[in-house]
């Protein structure tokens, strides 16, 4: 069982990592009802990205190295796409032999 402390502890550290990004800034953040977890909007410029991040996650983020690579990664990678039309399509190159670049959407 984690913490509320723990979880808070993680939020900061998870708003920090966003706020040195590119203008990046955590706009919304709120628990979920039906499961212990976050919904999160991150925002710059007027576009808005959402995402959903489990509390385990955000316990365990102040002492996983790699959880904080993974969200290092992540907010760089959005600050990127969220300046597209819609920070929900991107650009990905699909694997095989010919390389094409695809449209993909995320999926909330």
């Amino acid at each position: 069982m984690v913490s509320d402390e723990q979880v808070q502890n993680g939020i900061e550290i998870f708003r920090q990592k966003t706020a040195n990004t590119r203008n990046l800034k955590v706009t919304a953040l709120r628990p979920l009802a039906d499961r212990f977890a976050f919904y999160v909007e991150i925002s710059t410029g007027g576009k808005i990205s959402d995402i959903t991040i489990a509390a385990d996650f955000l316990a365990d983020l102040p002492a996983t190295e790699e959880y904080k690579i993974a969200v290092d990664e992540y907010v760089v990678a959005l600050s990127k796409r969220i300046v597209n039309r819609s920070p929900s399509f991107f650009l990905t190159r699909r694997g095989g032999p010919n390389g094409r670049l695809v449209v993909a959407r995320a999926v909330h």
